[in-house]
């Protein structure tokens, strides 16, 4: 899906992986600049099994080393 499709401002996809742990994280969130009326956008909990994905898992872990702005803490 591209950025054109999203109508969004900038995106990040990556992978967090421990060394000597089997099991990994890929996370992936879209910036958007503005919110528009009428142009809302929605959770990956609809949108993901909309588009095919089976979500194995829901899970909120804090991340303690860094802030919201991805600076070190």
């Amino acid at each position: 899906m591209s950025s054109t499709t999203l109508k969004l401002t900038d995106y990040f996809i990556g992978d967090f992986k421990q060394a000597d742990q089997p099991l990994s994280v890929n996370f992936y969130t879209a910036f958007y600049e503005e919110q528009r009326k009428g142009a809302s956008i929605h959770s990956p909990k609809s949108c993901l099994p909309g588009g095919g994905w089976i979500m194995q898992s829901h899970t909120i872990v804090p991340i303690e080393s860094i802030d919201a702005y991805g600076r070190p803490t």
